[in-house]
């Protein structure tokens, strides 16, 4: 008996030591039994055939054993940690073998009691019209306690627009996304705002409050409107100058969309509409008015006025006005006449012999006589005399109509009044562009009609002779043809 006894003691004596390796945990929440994280499985693997016994300290106090797990050698185990009898923190989970040292691992226990508060809503902006879309919002509302994990939640989502107030309730048992519609027909138009305010399961928990989230409530109306005009005067006589005025009407609306509206642009003058268009939409709108009442031009001041109205919301209303001028671009002529001398410059000489002479006083008042002499060659001037005609003033001003039609740019024929001449020469009138040239002969006469586009303000001439010839040139008559307003 007694080598039996000592026999088994020496068997106790010599038990082998485990040595333990063990995982990681998951997050774990209460309260328990509420199916959200009530437990965590954690691994737990011996060198050595033993029994493990798992507690939960706080610190270095322990807090609760719960529960054990037998491991055969090199085989690894799963243990299910509850959350039941567990205070919220963090906390150490301990695992200690039969014979052998203990291990530890972090077991983190949520409260479960929401400490922020998440809110979207799926349309940040809601239309009154019951034709408009979208009618309404869900706002979509999580709860988080201090481990930033989901937990479940009881509470209100409160939407206060235009001066309504709703309040849906809102409830989650998984800590999963609860969602309340809020509608149009609850609120007014306006720019308001949402927010969420839950708390957890347990009655008497706190309340925590999300952030406010904007929600519009929009009319669907015409809010203003502009309207332009291309011409302040209309000149509807047909020539192609500011025969019709462009009217653009551009409305602003509370949606910043187009939608089906009614309205009109009306033409009046001393209380009679004269011209109208229907408007059958909010978008931008252009129209075209000739200027005619019917088909007669009455001059005078006329008002525009346009007015639109959306499916909601007051007719807005806005005027301007525009000018009937009866007035077109009439063709007119003026012809003034240059003495010679008067616009003759300096002579160049290529000669051997030539001269000129200014005839002054007497009947030959302001005429210019020249004779060549033997030139360098047969083929070449003997003598070039340039001269240069300033443009009036109200065939320069002319000019300007060229914009409107190049057939409104003025012109101007030079015509050289020729008294007398012998031999060969030739004389030509020009602008920057063209040329109008001809051969000198008596009489008078011109080389056809020279077009004086915008900046012309002179007209260039020159008269060339060939050797032994002359000319006496008394005047230059220059006809200008140009359009005014009248």
């Amino acid at each position: 008996m007694t080598s039996l006894l000592l026999a088994g003691i020496a068997t106790t004596a010599n038990a082998a030591s485990a040595t333990l390796t063990i995982g990681v945990t998951d997050v774990i929440t209460l309260p328990a039994n509420d199916g959200v994280r009530d437990t965590t499985p954690v691994t737990i693997s011996s060198n050595v055939a033993t029994t493990v016994t798992f507690s939960v300290r706080n610190g270095d106090t322990q807090v609760k054993q719960v529960g054990s797990i037998v491991l055969a050698a090199g085989v690894p185990g799963q243990f299910i940690v509850p959350v039941s009898g567990l205070p919220a923190g963090a906390l150490t989970l301990v695992a200690k073998p039969s014979e052998g040292a203990e291990v530890t691992t972090a077991l983190t226990v949520g409260s479960g009691q929401p400490s922020s508060v998440q809110l979207a809503l799926s349309k940040s902006t809601i239309y009154t019209w019951k034709k408009a879309t979208p009618r309404s919002t869900t706002a979509s509302v999580l709860a988080f306690d201090e481990t930033g994990l989901a937990v479940p939640f009881t509470g209100t989502v409160t939407a206060t627009v235009g001066g309504k107030t709703y309040k849906p309730t809102v409830k989650s048992t998984t800590g999963n996304v609860a969602k309340a519609s809020i509608s149009v027909t609850k609120l007014a138009a306006g720019t308001g705002s949402v927010k969420a305010s839950v708390r957890a399961l347990k009655s008497g928990s706190t309340s925590y409050a999300s952030n406010k989230v904007t929600l519009k409530v929009l009319k669907t109306a015409v809010s203003s409107l502009k309207i332009s005009k291309s011409e302040s005067t209309v000149f509807p006589a047909k020539d192609s100058y500011k025969d019709s005025v462009k009217i653009t009407l551009t409305p602003k609306t509370t949606t910043g969309t187009s939608f089906a509206s009614t309205g009109k642009i009306k033409i009046v003058r001393k209380g009679k509409t004269v011209k109208s268009w229907t408007l059958k939409s909010s978008a931008k709108k252009s129209v075209t008015w000739n200027g005619k009442v019917g088909t007669k031009i009455v001059p005078g001041t006329y008002t525009i006025i346009a007015e639109l109205k959306g499916p909601e919301g007051s007719k807005k209303t806005v005027k301007t006005s525009v000018k009937i001028d009866k007035r077109k671009l009439t063709k007119t002529s003026k012809t003034v006449t240059h003495k010679a001398k008067s616009i003759f410059g300096t002579p160049s000489v290529y000669d051997f012999s030539s001269y000129c002479s200014h005839w002054i006083g007497g009947t030959k008042d302001g005429q210019v006589e020249c004779t060549s002499g033997a030139a360098e060659s047969s083929e070449t001037y003997a003598l070039y005399f340039p001269g240069a005609i300033s443009v009036p003033s109200a065939a320069k001003s002319a000019q300007k109509w060229a914009s409107v039609s190049s057939s409104y740019v003025p012109k101007a024929t030079v015509s050289a009044v020729v008294v007398g001449k012998t031999g060969s020469g030739e004389w030509g009138y020009w602008n920057a562009t063209t040329t109008k040239q001809g051969p000198l002969k008596k009489g008078t006469y011109n080389n056809g009609a020279l077009k004086l586009p915008k900046g012309t303000s002179t007209i260039d001439f020159a008269v060339a002779l060939y050797q032994y010839s002359s000319f006496k040139i008394k005047a230059f008559k220059v006809k200008y043809t140009y359009y005014v307003l009248k």
